[in-house]
C-alpha cells in the first residue's frame, strides 16, 4: 500500500513538475510583452489574472515585471492598462518607479492636463465629452501614480496640478497623491473636494485610511452628506446615471435592527437629471447603505446602494425602499445558488 502511494507521489509530482515550468515560462513571456505595443492589453490580462490566481507563482518573476513595466512607461505612448497594472504594484516591495518613468509620467499627465479645459460648470457638459472623460481618467491613474513617487519632476507636476485643476475628481488624486509624499495642501482644497458629492466620498475614504480625518472638514462629515456621496458614486458609474445628478434630496431615513450589529440606516434619495434621455422622468428614487450606526460616520455601505430608476411618484417612499430591498436579496439568493 505504501509502495503504491510513493509511486502515486511521484506521478503526481512528475505531471506538476513539467506544468509549474510551463506557467512560469508563459508568465515570463506575457511579462516580456508589456514593451510590446499591440501586445500590451493581452499581457495585461494575463498578469492581472495571475495576480488574482497565481500570485506566488508571479512573485518569482516580480524583477523583471518591474523591470517591464518601468521599461514600458519610458519607451511606450501611454497606455491605460499598462498604468493600472503600475498601479497595482506600487507600494509593493519589489516595485519602485525609476526616476525616468516618474519624468515620463509627469510629461504625460502635463499634456493631458493642458487639453482639459477647466470651468466652474463642468459637471454640465463633461458626462458627454469623450475626449474629455478619457483624459480626465488617464491623468487621475496617473497622479495617482505618482503619489509613490520620489523626484523633484513629478513633485511640481503634482503641485501644478493642484492648482490648474478646477474639475474636482482629477484634483482629488493630486492632494490625495501630494498628501501621501507628505507635502503640504491648502485646507481650501479639502473643502472644495468635500462639498462635492462627487468627491466627498473619495477624500473621506482616503483620510480616513492615511488615519488624517483632521483634515476632513467637520461641515460634511456626517451620514447624511456620507450617504448622498455613497448614492452619487454609485449614479455616476456607465451603466447607471453615468453623471453626477442635477438635483438630489433626501426623502426618508429606515432603520433596520440587526442582530449582529444593531441598528442600520438606509437613505431613500431622489434624484433628477437635466440630461437628454432622463430629464423626461424626473426625479427618480435611490437608495443608499444600510450604515451602521455605531461605525457612523462612515462610507462603508453594506451592499443595498441601488436604484431601479423608478420615478419618485409612482410609489410611497416605503414601497420604493421594499422593492429595492427585495430585489438586492433575491440577487443575493441567486449569486449564491
Amino acid at each position: 500500500m505504501k509502495i503504491r502511494l510513493i509511486i502515486c507521489l511521484f506521478t503526481v509530482l512528475g505531471a506538476v513538475a513539467p506544468l509549474a515550468a510551463q506557467i512560469s515560462s508563459e508568465i515570463e513571456e506575457q511579462i516580456a510583452l508589456l514593451v510590446k505595443p499591440g501586445s500590451q492589453e493581452d499581457a495585461v490580462v494575463y498578469i492581472f489574472g495571475q495576480i488574482q490566481e497565481n500570485p506566488e507563482e508571479l512573485l518569482k518573476h516580480s524583477k523583471s515585471l518591474a523591470e517591464h513595466l518601468n521599461k514600458a512607461i519610458e519607451t511606450t505612448d501611454f497606455h491605460y492598462g499598462i498604468a493600472s497594472l503600475t498601479l497595482e504594484v506600487c507600494g509593493s516591495d519589489f516595485f519602485e518607479l525609476t526616476a525616468e518613468s516618474e519624468l515620463r509620467l509627469s510629461t504625460f499627465n502635463a499634456e493631458f492636463r493642458k487639453n482639459l479645459r477647466q470651468a466652474e460648470d463642468y459637471h454640465d457638459w463633461i458626462w458627454d465629452d469623450e475626449v474629455y472623460m478619457d483624459a480626465r481618467a488617464n491623468s487621475c491613474i496617473i497622479m495617482d501614480i505618482l503619489g509613490f513617487g520620489k523626484t523633484q519632476a513629478s513633485l511640481e507636476e503634482l503641485q501644478e496640478s493642484l492648482s490648474y485643476y478646477v474639475d474636482n475628481r482629477p484634483k482629488y488624486f493630486a492632494v490625495s497623491s501630494l498628501t501621501l509624499r507628505d507635502e503640504q495642501v491648502d485646507q481650501s482644497h479639502f473643502e472644495s473636494l468635500a462639498a462635492d458629492d462627487e468627491t466627498r466620498g473619495l477624500i473621506h475614504r482616503f483620510l480616513n485610511a492615511v488615519s488624517k480625518m483632521r483634515y476632513f472638514p467637520k461641515a460634511y462629515n456626517n451620514q447624511r452628506e456620507l450617504s448622498k456621496a455613497d448614492m452619487v458614486n454609485w449614479l455616476i458609474y456607465p451603466t447607471e446615471l453615468a453623471r453626477v445628478p442635477s438635483e438630489i434630496e433626501l426623502v426618508e431615513i429606515f432603520t433596520v435592527e440587526y442582530s449582529d450589529v444593531g441598528p442600520a440606516d438606509f437613505y431613500l434619495w431622489k434624484f433628477r437629471s437635466d440630461a437628454e434621455g432622463w430629464k423626461e422622468d424626473g426625479w427618480m428614487a435611490g437608495l443608499s447603505g444600510p450604515f451602521v450606526r455605531s461605525e457612523t460616520p462612515t462610507m462603508d455601505a453594506y451592499g443595498y446602494t441601488f436604484s431601479s430608476f423608478d420615478q419618485m411618484d409612482e410609489m410611497s417612499p416605503q414601497e420604493h425602499f421594499d422593492g429595492i430591498i427585495e430585489l438586492i436579496e433575491n440577487w443575493n439568493e441567486m449569486s449564491e445558488d
